[in-house]
């Protein structure tokens, strides 16, 4: 296989199919094997993996379209393309917002009020207002 630069570079399969099952977000496999979305997911689909199917599954589990998507490191409009392909519905209206845990307490690093604790999420005044007194008590 050849690298953007031209030169060659080689892999192991096992490490690859290893790293698929060990690692929940796919932009931090892309990052690790320093590839594009296309051509990774190209690799896993010969390999017999589907990274579809992990897609599907966070987008099932009621998290929104743009929360999914990124996580996984995909456009809005690619992940929408995809899961319509797959025959997957696409949920209308706007969902409530499930927050990610881990996302909530990175956001609430150094975040001294209320306003930028809604911004950095992206979420309503009332709403970081909840996720800032949940992680107080």
């Amino acid at each position: 296989m050849k690298a953007k630069s031209g030169l060659s570079f080689q892999f192991s399969s096992k490490h690859l199919v290893e790293d698929f099952h060990a690692i929940e977000m796919l932009k931090d496999l892309r990052a690790r094997y320093y590839s594009s979305r296309k051509s990774l997911w190209r690799l896993l689909d010969q390999l017999g993996l589907d990274p579809w199917e992990r897609v599907i599954k966070y987008y099932k589990s009621r998290m929104s379209l743009a929360q999914v998507a990124k996580r996984h490191g995909l456009k809005s409009t690619t992940l929408s393309d995809g899961l319509k392909h797959r025959e997957v519905p696409i949920r209308t209206g706007r969902p409530p917002i499930q927050f990610d845990r881990t996302e909530v307490q990175k956001a609430l690093q150094d975040c001294p009020s209320v306003n930028e604790l809604s911004r950095r999420l992206g979420a309503s005044w009332d709403k970081a207002k909840k996720q800032m007194k949940s992680f107080e008590g």
